[in-house]
């Protein structure tokens, strides 16, 4: 799948995702997406929309294959998955908010919900 400028595909540890989503302070919408998944496919377009309309929002994918420590960690067992994350203090962040299959809107909504 071609990278998206607009989507970044995260790489590294839970730590690492962690650390990112506090040091920000904006909300992030994480894709869980798997290459061989077509809904994940589907949803790479709608994302990119998402991202240039929402320029205050993280948008990342991670890829559950090539991440398991992440998927593990939030028990990703279908894809798509997303996550919406937010840091609370410095030291901690949160799930605000989830959405499982290819639904743009449901995630616009989210979206508006916590930013």
């Amino acid at each position: 799948m071609k990278e998206d400028p607009a989507v970044k595909t995260f790489k590294g540890t839970f730590e690492e995702l962690k650390a990112l989503v506090q040091q920000s302070h904006k909300l992030f919408v994480v894709d869980f997406f798997a290459n061989w998944a077509i809904p994940s496919k589907r949803l790479l377009p709608h994302l990119s929309e998402i991202a240039k309309e929402h320029p205050d929002v993280e948008v990342i994918r991670i890829d559950i294959d090539k991440n398991e420590d992440i998927s593990d960690h939030y028990q990703i067992v279908s894809v798509p998955h997303i996550k919406l994350l937010k840091s609370v203090t410095n030291n901690d962040f949160m799930e605000v908010a989830f959405v499982n299959g290819c639904q743009p809107d449901a995630i616009r909504s989210k979206i508006a919900q916590f930013n």
